[in-house]
């Protein structure tokens, strides 16, 4: 049994608000129309998660709710702004076997590169610009199992892709 990993960063956030803490930013005109773009691409290919990790900043849940994916959420205040290894600690904890992460830049890169044991072709993959999105599949039966450079890139794109 394989296992299935999808990691997307946050879309398009809004920086008009001054006012606003950057954990309650929302997402912006863009950030808007590409979360349901990333979300149709995903349901397209056969990329429907069974759990959904998300960080609380409001950018990632608006992400989230946006992509249209109708599955179990759970938000974790610590993968707001996360390093690549508080990512795989939270992953290594999952029971389900095709888990979805929404998260920021830099760590959600990080992870992404360190993840997979040869990038994918993409000119954006290193930069995972908002709304970039990677699946990656492990070929072991539980996420304790999973270390770095091991999992198997078999799709990536960004909004811009999907125009």
């Amino acid at each position: 049994m394989a296992l299935k990993l999808i990691l997307m960063r946050h879309a398009k956030s809004d920086w008009k608000d001054a006012n606003l803490s950057d954990h309650d930013r929302l997402l912006n005109t863009r950030g808007r129309h590409d979360a349901p773009k990333i979300g149709h691409w995903l349901a397209n290919r056969g990329h429907v998660p069974q759990v959904i990790l998300c960080s609380t900043a409001r950018r990632t849940v608006e992400t989230y709710e946006r992509t249209g994916i109708k599955t179990q959420v759970q938000f974790h205040q610590s993968l707001y702004h996360s390093h690549a290894e508080t990512m795989m600690e939270i992953l290594q904890s999952s029971l389900s076997s095709d888990v979805m992460i929404i998260a920021h830049n830099p760590g959600i890169a990080q992870f992404a590169e360190q993840i997979v044991a040869e990038p994918p072709d993409h000119l954006r993959f290193f930069d995972f610009p908002t709304a970039a999105t990677l699946v990656v599949t492990f070929d072991v039966k539980k996420w304790k199992e999973v270390f770095w450079k091991q999992g198997v890139a078999i799709d990536f794109t960004v909004p811009k892709d999907l125009d």
